[in-house]
C-alpha cells in the first residue's frame, strides 16, 4: 500500500510494514482491546511484537488517527423518527 507522503514520514525507520502498524492502533482505538490482546492478535497471524512495541505504536500513531477519524460518538447525529 502506498500513503501519502506525509502520512509516509510517520512510518520511516520502522521494523514493522506500515499496514501492521496502523492495524495493532485501529484494533487498540475502535475495538477498545487490550494491549496484550493485540499482541496475541499479531502473533496469530504470525507477526511477534513485543507489547511495549505495540504500546509504543499506540502512543506515536494513536493520537494522529483519533485526529484524522474522529470516533462516531462525536458526530452530530440526529435522533430517527
Amino acid at each position: 500500500m502506498v500513503l501519502a507522503p506525509s502520512v509516509a514520514g510517520l512510518f520511516k525507520w520502522r521494523q514493522f510494514e506500515q499496514e501492521v502498524i496502523l492495524l495493532a492502533v485501529v484494533w487498540f482505538c475502535a475495538f477498545h482491546f487490550r494491549i496484550a490482546t493485540v499482541e496475541e492478535l499479531l502473533a496469530e497471524r504470525g507477526l511477534h511484537a513485543d507489547h511495549v512495541t505495540v504500546w509504543r505504536w499506540i502512543q506515536r500513531h494513536a493520537p494522529e488517527m483519533e485526529r484524522r477519524f474522529p470516533s462516531p460518538s462525536t458526530y452530530d447525529v440526529e435522533p430517527l423518527g
